[in-house]
């Protein structure tokens, strides 16, 4: 009896040893994160309205300026110029004084041949060296550093190349000679150096093409091909021999300026005696006399010019606009103006109809069983006096 009393009390023991083990899992309760719907919500309306946006139609900012409007007449023109070309009279190193398009005088100092090399060689040994330059020179030098600085345009890159020509020819010519060939600023050699001088005055330019001798009487069709010239930079060579060309010089401020035109612009400007100009190189305007050829069926226009040659006597073919039916006014984009259809109507056919005070017509139209009916259709009135609506408002009851 005692040990099946023992053993109960056992048995007792392990089970509530077992109940007080015995572990009971809760449920956990459900906690709402209000920031992280916050930022959901943010989001959704974000993306919204970024699909929105690239849905909706751009409109683009122009500034309306006060100007003047041409008709598009746009053509690049054949310069023909009294023109003479001067070639080497001796074989040497040849240095350039004079800077392309500046005037020169007779016996002006163009440039220098050295003979027998040694000052070109003693240009280069001595291009790292500390030069000391008078004060009016520095000056000269100043202002032709100031003057390009301030003429530069993004537009007119190309222009640094010859500003770097003209910059050197100056600075060959001080290192050279002071004023008179006796003063060197460096102690440069001076035996074998010719100095070479214009024959007569006319404004430098530093190539050739083959058509300096090219006249309105002697004009081609070919003459004309812009695509076929070739134009040669006599600066490119640093040692010339006898007879090789070395500079041109154009004698005369008076010049023509040669543009092909169809019928139609023909038969627009045959009665004009001058016609203005814009040369799309610097945007500077000029007036030419007109006169009228025609050369193998093709129309040309030839326009007498007695300005501006020494600005454009590098070019040989020239980009201009030809200034014709000028209106003024404020100038708006061609990409500005759009085209709608509008319908006409009388003002006496406004009326007001519907639940509310808009303006609209009434328009007849056939119901299902082909019964006609009057109906009132708003419109979005454009302009008074005589009425225009949008035709895109009526075509619904069409």
């Amino acid at each position: 009896m005692k040990e099946k009393r023992s053993m109960n009390k056992n048995k007792n023991k392990n089970k509530n040893k077992n109940k007080n083990n015995k572990i009971v899992n809760y449920r956990k309760q459900k906690h709402i994160n209000v920031g992280l719907i916050f930022f959901a919500v943010i989001f959704v309306y974000l993306c919204l309205y970024s699909i929105q946006y690239l849905r909706k139609d751009k409109i683009s900012l122009y500034e309306v300026v006060e100007g003047s409007v041409t008709q598009n007449n746009t053509f690049s023109g054949l310069a023909i110029r009294k023109e003479l070309v001067h070639y080497a009279t001796a074989e040497g190193y040849i240095n350039y004084f004079v800077s392309e398009t500046a005037k020169v005088s007779p016996k002006s100092l163009v440039y220098s041949l050295d003979q027998t090399g040694d000052f070109h060689q003693a240009l280069l040994e001595n291009a790292d060296k500390k030069v000391i330059f008078k004060e009016e020179n520095k000056r000269e030098l100043n202002e032709m550093i100031v003057d390009y600085r301030k003429s530069y345009e993004n537009q007119t890159f190309g222009n640094i190349y010859q500003f770097k020509d003209d910059l050197q020819a100056r600075l060959v010519q001080l290192l050279t000679f002071q004023t008179n060939l006796n003063s060197p600023v460096l102690p440069l050699p001076t035996t074998g150096v010719l100095p070479m001088y214009a024959q007569a005055a006319g404004v430098i330019i530093y190539s050739v093409d083959q058509m300096e001798n090219l006249t309105i009487d002697t004009l081609t069709k070919e003459s004309l091909n812009e695509q076929s010239y070739v134009k040669s930079n006599l600066k490119k060579k640093e040692k010339i021999v006898v007879n090789d060309p070395v500079y041109k010089l154009v004698t005369d401020d008076h010049w023509n300026l040669v543009l092909k035109i169809d019928e139609t612009l023909y038969q627009t400007i045959k009665d004009e005696t001058y016609l203005e100009i814009l040369f799309q190189k610097d945007g500077q305007k000029a007036w030419g006399e007109c006169k009228f050829i025609s050369i193998e069926n093709q129309q040309l226009l030839v326009l007498s010019l007695n300005n501006s040659m020494p600005r454009y006597a590098e070019n040989r073919f020239l980009k201009v606009d030809l200034l014709i039916d000028k209106v003024r006014g404020l100038k708006v984009a061609n990409s500005s103006i759009i085209k709608k259809d509008f319908y006409l109507v009388p003002e006496a056919y406004i009326t007001k109809g519907g639940n509310s005070d808009n303006s609209g017509i009434l328009v007849e139209k056939p119901d299902k069983k082909g019964v006609k009916k009057i109906e009132f259709v708003q419109t979005t009135l454009y302009k008074m006096g005589f009425t225009i609506f949008r035709r895109w408002n009526l075509k619904k009851v069409q």
